[in-house]
């Protein structure tokens, strides 16, 4: 039916990604313009390390996960270094190192498990 807008959400571009990626930690953990502009170039160092190591690296897919989440987990860790202590403390944890992925896991994939996620309940699966 026509009328109703796309049947696939239109893909957003990197620097997409990253604005929206620093909105939501804006609000959510109340940064102030000097953080904002520390998270950006925070993100867009990711970002290229990122694609340095989707094009330069030639190994499967899998043998990459590592390295990915070597880059998301600094990432992280330098995120954390601009906030202070009350905002430390809204900023998610990072997911369990037991954490799985399926077998075809994209970088998309990867990204979304390091998002701030909202609060659920505890349940955990095996």
């Amino acid at each position: 039916m026509r009328g109703k807008g796309p049947r696939h959400p239109q893909r957003l571009t990197p620097e997409q990604v990253i604005d929206e990626r620093v909105r939501r930690l804006a609000t959510s953990l109340d940064l102030d313009e000097t953080q904002q502009g520390r998270l950006r170039a925070v993100l867009e160092n990711e970002r290229r390390q990122i694609q340095k190591l989707r094009t330069d690296d030639f190994r499967p897919g899998a043998d990459r996960v590592g390295p990915m989440l070597a880059i998301l987990e600094k990432t992280r860790e330098e995120i954390r270094g601009i906030l202070n202590e009350e905002q430390r403390q809204k900023y998610p944890a990072p997911p369990p190192q037991s954490a799985t992925a399926p077998a075809n896991a994209d970088l998309d994939y990867w990204i979304r498990q390091t998002q701030p996620r909202p609060q659920q309940g505890t349940e955990q699966g095996h």
